[in-house]
């Protein structure tokens, strides 16, 4: 029987594969296809690739680059513009949070030091610094999510 690791070994090891068979790394994919979700960027390099083989070597690379911050805002903006594509709804805050809950998911496994950073900004998001009914970032530079990071995930730390 295989275990998680095995099977996101293997996850990892496609999505390296078709990366270098592209000559492309992940984070070039992320900016050449700056609106599309990690889903759709699996499916654009195909064979097989999934979401979760992408997300492995994004935040390898964005370590080796020390640039897990850059990379958890990009996704961030993603996962928001994947969960709300007519614009942020006036839900109650548990659904926002599950919305968004495997954007937290992801940079606990991958940035587990980064997990209360992670926390504050969903937090804040779903609960006490709600954006407005519409709301529809158009990048990750979006003045909202610009303003979380700078207040809960500090460049510096």
């Amino acid at each position: 029987m295989s275990t998680k690791s095995d099977i996101d070994d293997g996850f990892y090891q496609r999505a390296r594969s078709e990366l270098e068979n592209r000559g492309v790394t992940a984070t070039e994919l992320l900016r050449r296809h700056p609106s599309q979700s990690k889903t759709e960027l699996a499916k654009i390099i195909g064979n097989g690739v999934t979401a979760r083989g992408l997300t492995m070597i994004l935040y390898q690379e964005a370590h080796e680059q020390t640039s897990v911050r850059d990379l958890a805002r990009d996704l961030l903006y993603r996962k928001i513009v994947q969960e709300f594509p007519e614009g942020w709804t006036e839900d109650d805050p548990v659904r926002a949070t599950v919305k968004l809950g495997s954007w937290h998911y992801d940079v606990v496994e991958f940035a587990s030091e980064c997990e209360e950073k992670a926390t504050k900004i969903l937090q804040s998001l779903a609960t006490t610094d709600r954006p407005e009914t519409g709301w529809k970032p158009t990048s990750s530079d979006d003045e909202q999510i610009r303003r979380l990071f700078e207040i809960h995930w500090v460049r510096s730390e």
